[in-house]
């Protein structure tokens, strides 16, 4: 379980990375909780979970409650842009709907384990 729910992460830090505009970021999008600017940041929501959630993160030393909830919100995350772009999800077989129908479902199983 805890492999399939690292590895579905990786989709939506794809997602992530990509809508997040760097160009003015002292950090380079690497989250720091101690410079107030990434506090005041805009982005720091997101810029603070892929920090938490990045490959190099150690996810597999993470605690699986931990990386569930990274996992939650991730889907969360993506149901709000699948709503932005008007997409069908139950139906939609575009990247990002068929990794939602994915997360829920494993989500699901997660917490029924």
């Amino acid at each position: 379980m805890r492999q399939s729910l690292i590895e579905a992460l990786s989709y939506p830090r794809e997602l992530v990375r990509n809508d997040m505009d760097l160009d003015d970021c002292p950090h380079n999008g690497l989250y720091d909780d101690k410079d107030g600017r990434c506090l005041a940041c805009p982005q720091q929501p997101e810029c603070e979970w892929l920090y938490n959630n990045e490959e190099f993160a150690a996810l597999e030393q993470k605690p699986i409650a931990e990386i569930l909830g990274a996992l939650e919100i991730a889907s969360d995350y993506v149901a709000a842009q699948i709503a932005y772009w008007e997409h069908g999800s139950r139906r939609c077989g575009c990247t990002s709907c068929t990794w939602l129908r994915h997360a829920v479902r494993l989500v699901d199983q997660a917490h029924a384990a």
